[in-house]
Protein backbone atom coordinates (compact mmCIF):
# COMPACT_ATOMS: atom_id res chain seq x y z
CA UNK A 1 0.00 0.00 0.00
CA UNK A 2 2.63 2.06 0.92
CA UNK A 3 4.62 1.46 -2.56
CA UNK A 4 1.05 2.54 -4.18
CA UNK A 5 0.63 5.94 -2.52
CA UNK A 6 4.62 6.14 -3.31
CA UNK A 7 4.34 5.84 -7.34
CA UNK A 8 1.15 8.02 -7.16
CA UNK A 9 3.05 10.59 -5.58
CA UNK A 10 5.55 10.23 -8.67
CA UNK A 11 3.23 10.35 -10.93
CA UNK A 12 1.41 13.31 -10.09
CA UNK A 13 4.69 15.42 -9.34
CA UNK A 14 5.96 14.99 -12.98
CA UNK A 15 2.89 15.50 -14.37
CA UNK A 16 2.74 19.07 -12.56
CA UNK A 17 6.56 19.71 -12.65
CA UNK A 18 5.39 18.97 -16.46
CA UNK A 19 8.43 16.15 -16.94
CA UNK A 20 5.64 13.83 -18.31
CA UNK A 21 2.62 14.25 -20.64
CA UNK A 22 -0.56 12.17 -21.74
CA UNK A 23 0.20 10.68 -25.15
CA UNK A 24 -3.04 10.05 -27.38
CA UNK A 25 -1.62 7.55 -29.44
CA UNK A 26 -3.89 5.21 -31.54
CA UNK A 27 -3.21 1.12 -30.70
CA UNK A 28 -1.52 0.69 -34.38
CA UNK A 29 0.69 3.69 -33.36
CA UNK A 30 2.28 2.04 -30.66
CA UNK A 31 5.58 1.68 -30.62
CA UNK A 32 7.07 -1.86 -29.41
CA UNK A 33 8.33 -1.77 -26.21
CA UNK A 34 11.46 -4.09 -24.87
CA UNK A 35 11.37 -5.52 -21.28
CA UNK A 36 14.50 -6.60 -20.28
CA UNK A 37 15.07 -9.11 -17.35
CA UNK A 38 18.48 -9.83 -15.90
CA UNK A 39 18.82 -13.08 -13.64
CA UNK A 40 20.66 -15.15 -11.64
CA UNK A 41 19.97 -17.57 -9.30
CA UNK A 42 16.17 -16.17 -8.87
CA UNK A 43 13.97 -19.27 -9.65
CA UNK A 44 11.61 -18.33 -6.73
CA UNK A 45 11.06 -14.83 -8.27
CA UNK A 46 10.82 -15.61 -11.86
CA UNK A 47 7.68 -18.01 -11.66
CA UNK A 48 5.62 -15.02 -10.80
CA UNK A 49 7.40 -11.85 -12.38
CA UNK A 50 7.38 -13.67 -16.13
CA UNK A 51 3.80 -14.29 -15.71
CA UNK A 52 2.66 -10.84 -14.82
CA UNK A 53 4.48 -9.10 -17.53
CA UNK A 54 3.13 -11.43 -20.61
CA UNK A 55 -0.43 -10.61 -19.22
CA UNK A 56 -0.29 -7.07 -20.26
CA UNK A 57 -2.64 -5.29 -22.24
CA UNK A 58 -0.67 -3.79 -24.23
CA UNK A 59 -0.39 -5.17 -27.79
CA UNK A 60 3.20 -4.44 -29.02
CA UNK A 61 5.62 -5.62 -26.70
CA UNK A 62 8.51 -8.73 -26.53
CA UNK A 63 10.54 -9.77 -22.99
CA UNK A 64 13.95 -10.86 -22.97
CA UNK A 65 15.14 -12.59 -20.20
CA UNK A 66 19.17 -12.80 -19.35
CA UNK A 67 20.15 -15.82 -17.61
CA UNK A 68 23.18 -14.73 -15.67
CA UNK A 69 24.93 -18.19 -15.61
CA UNK A 70 22.42 -19.39 -13.07
CA UNK A 71 23.17 -22.09 -10.79
CA UNK A 72 19.50 -23.15 -9.43
CA UNK A 73 16.52 -24.03 -11.48
CA UNK A 74 16.12 -20.40 -13.12
CA UNK A 75 16.81 -20.93 -16.75
CA UNK A 76 14.43 -24.48 -16.84
CA UNK A 77 11.46 -22.38 -14.96
CA UNK A 78 12.07 -19.60 -17.58
CA UNK A 79 11.71 -21.66 -20.52
CA UNK A 80 8.37 -23.63 -18.99
CA UNK A 81 7.11 -20.41 -19.43
CA UNK A 82 8.36 -19.09 -22.49
CA UNK A 83 7.12 -22.52 -24.27
CA UNK A 84 3.49 -20.94 -23.33
CA UNK A 85 4.02 -17.34 -24.34
CA UNK A 86 3.35 -17.06 -27.94
CA UNK A 87 6.52 -15.35 -28.82
CA UNK A 88 6.90 -12.60 -26.63
CA UNK A 89 9.04 -14.11 -24.17
CA UNK A 90 12.96 -14.68 -25.59
CA UNK A 91 15.10 -16.45 -22.75
CA UNK A 92 19.29 -15.61 -23.62
CA UNK A 93 22.21 -17.04 -22.17
CA UNK A 94 23.95 -14.55 -20.53
CA UNK A 95 28.37 -14.32 -21.14
CA UNK A 96 30.55 -15.53 -18.76
CA UNK A 97 31.75 -12.40 -16.23
CA UNK A 98 34.71 -11.11 -17.16
CA UNK A 99 37.86 -10.54 -14.79
CA UNK A 100 36.88 -7.75 -12.45
CA UNK A 101 33.52 -6.73 -13.70
CA UNK A 102 30.74 -7.00 -11.12
CA UNK A 103 27.45 -8.35 -11.92
CA UNK A 104 25.31 -5.67 -12.08
CA UNK A 105 26.79 -3.86 -15.01
CA UNK A 106 26.65 -7.17 -16.78
CA UNK A 107 23.60 -7.48 -17.90
CA UNK A 108 23.67 -4.62 -20.76
CA UNK A 109 24.04 -8.22 -23.10
CA UNK A 110 20.29 -7.47 -22.73
CA UNK A 111 20.34 -4.19 -24.27
CA UNK A 112 22.58 -5.56 -27.31
CA UNK A 113 19.84 -8.43 -28.47
CA UNK A 114 16.27 -5.95 -27.89
CA UNK A 115 14.60 -5.42 -31.00
CA UNK A 116 13.10 -2.40 -29.61
CA UNK A 117 14.51 1.23 -29.63
CA UNK A 118 12.12 1.66 -26.31
CA UNK A 119 13.50 -0.17 -23.84
CA UNK A 120 12.26 -0.85 -19.83
CA UNK A 121 14.65 -2.59 -17.24
CA UNK A 122 13.42 -4.19 -14.57
CA UNK A 123 14.34 -6.92 -11.95
CA UNK A 124 13.50 -10.46 -11.68
CA UNK A 125 11.83 -9.87 -7.83
CA UNK A 126 8.84 -7.85 -9.14
CA UNK A 127 5.57 -8.79 -10.29
CA UNK A 128 4.00 -6.30 -12.87
CA UNK A 129 0.47 -4.75 -12.71
CA UNK A 130 -1.48 -6.01 -16.23
CA UNK A 131 -1.40 -2.12 -17.52
CA UNK A 132 2.52 -1.46 -16.70
CA UNK A 133 3.27 -1.44 -20.00
CA UNK A 134 0.20 0.67 -21.39
CA UNK A 135 0.90 3.15 -18.35
CA UNK A 136 4.53 3.68 -19.43
CA UNK A 137 3.49 4.46 -23.33
CA UNK A 138 0.97 6.97 -22.53
CA UNK A 139 3.06 9.04 -19.98
CA UNK A 140 6.42 9.23 -22.44
CA UNK A 141 9.21 10.95 -20.84
CA UNK A 142 10.33 13.54 -22.39
CA UNK A 143 13.87 13.21 -24.23
CA UNK A 144 16.91 14.13 -22.28
CA UNK A 145 14.55 15.15 -18.92
CA UNK A 146 13.46 11.86 -17.28
CA UNK A 147 14.37 9.08 -16.69
CA UNK A 148 11.76 5.90 -16.39
CA UNK A 149 12.50 2.96 -14.44
CA UNK A 150 9.96 0.12 -13.41
CA UNK A 151 9.64 0.33 -9.89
Amino acid sequence: MVLVAIWANTLFNLLIVGGIRPSRTRERDLSLVSVLIPARNKERCIVPCLPSLLEQNYPHYDILMLDDNSEDATRRCAEAIASRSSGHLRIISGATLPEGWTGKSWPYQLAREATSSFLLFTDADTVKNCACLKMRNEFRCEPCRNCCSSH
